[in-house]
């Protein structure tokens, strides 16, 4: 719509234009004493009627070009026409490393965060993911009460080097599950290994945070076949979880009163931010829209409600202590990156998965950063995984 206004004024202009040549041509004292030069010699009257054509000339194009380029989507700020692209002319530009300069910022010409959803069927059900990019594929493994949306902005300067696939683990976001269905970090694996069947992905990269970190170390554990490297960031590890600050969030769900509380959230970003503040260096910064992104899926019916609170009961960790012995003979590349502002899961834990993963080659620390430090983050973060994919043994 915006575009087609721009592309009217254009033609009404130019249409002008002719129509103010064709007067000035048959009645040039008349046209002249319209516009208020009153009576011009030829030589003059010819330089006013140039410069009054080009300038509505120039107003169509100025118009168009306003309208042109202009942010469309309600989640983000990239500028896009016909979706989340930059449209130069009648050019289409592919995702690439190419960026499009606005107001002084270098911004992708694509955004992660405007991708549809698409749906890969599996026997744990429809398993909804978004993804851009080109390249080998890199799956991003999100924790509770979030979804793949935490990885949007890191994902936004990894799109030359990989095709990025942003999931949503069962019961949340855009994945839903049945009410009877196991929602355990060992369930939520071997959705993963599916997923990779119905993609038909012989080998993959991993990043992971929070829970997604525990259940990718148990899919690396059970499939390593699967992984062609494994980034993991602030998680469940061994038997840290479920972490003693995360209490009250269990208690609430084993009492069935999680709806309630986020419906709150939903309600109040004020205590929308507070309630999260423990995971963020900057809640506020969140915004509402955030906020809905992660929560409205969570608590949109009372199934919904019921299958988070089910989740986090299930939070058992046996089942990343089970999986030790196969860690210790686990030599795909691995990268650890690590906050060191974490309530929950201090930092000896990166130190750990280093003694404990044969394919450790480094661990990184980011001084002050909590849990969901990759979308705060994300320069440092992408920083530290391009230079791990880049020096990687047998990178493509």
């Amino acid at each position: 719509m915006p575009r087609a206004f721009g592309t009217s004024v254009l033609v009404v202009n130019v249409l002008f234009c002719l129509l103010t040549v064709w007067q000035s041509g048959s009645n040039p004292e008349d046209f002249a004493s319209k516009i208020g030069f009153g009576i011009l010699n030829a030589g003059g009257f010819n330089e006013v009627r140039a410069q009054y054509s080009g300038f509505f000339l120039a107003t169509g194009l100025v118009c168009l070009r306003t309208y042109q380029y202009r942010p469309l989507c309600h989640r983000c700020d990239r500028t896009r026409i016909g979706g989340c692209r930059v449209r130069l002319g009648t050019y289409r530009q592919r995702v690439s490393n190419r960026t499009a300069t606005t107001k002084n910022r270098e911004l992708p010409m694509a955004s992660m965060q405007c991708q549809p959803y698409k749906y890969a069927a599996t026997d744990f059900g429809n398993i909804a993911y978004r993804e851009i990019g080109s390249g080998p594929a890199a799956i991003f493994v999100h924790g509770v009460l979030l979804n793949g949306h935490l990885w949007d902005r890191l994902i936004d300067r990894l799109i030359d080097m990989r095709r990025c696939i942003a999931i949503d683990i069962l019961a949340h976001g855009a994945t839903g599950a049945r009410t009877d269905q196991d929602l355990s970090f060992d369930a939520q694996a071997s959705m993963l290994a599916t997923f990779c069947d119905a993609m038909k992905f012989e080998h993959v990269d991993i990043i992971a945070n929070d829970s997604g970190g525990g259940i990718a170390q148990i899919l690396a554990a059970k499939h390593p076949e699967r992984i062609r490297s494994l980034v993991l960031t602030n998680c469940d590890t061994h038997d840290n979880w479920p972490p003693e600050g995360a209490g009250p969030l269990h208690h609430l769900a084993e009492q069935g009163r999680l709806g309630a509380i986020g419906q709150q959230m939903l309600d109040n970003v004020d205590f929308a931010r507070t309630s999260f503040a423990t995971g963020f260096e900057h809640p506020e910064r969140l915004s509402a829209e955030d906020f809905r992104t992660w929560l409205e899926p969570l608590f949109r019916t009372p199934e919904s409600t019921r299958n988070i609170e089910r989740f986090i009961t299930s939070f058992d960790c046996k089942q990343t202590v089970a999986v030790e012995p196969l860690l210790r003979k686990f030599e795909a590349s691995t990268l650890v990156v690590w906050g060191t502002g974490d309530v929950f899961f201090p930092v000896k834990w990166a130190y750990w998965l280093r003694d404990t993963i044969p394919g450790v080659r480094k661990v990184v620390e980011l001084e002050g950063a909590k849990l969901f430090f990759p979308q705060e983050r994300p320069d440092q973060m992408a920083t530290a995984l391009r230079d791990f994919w880049t020096l990687r043994s047998g990178d493509v």
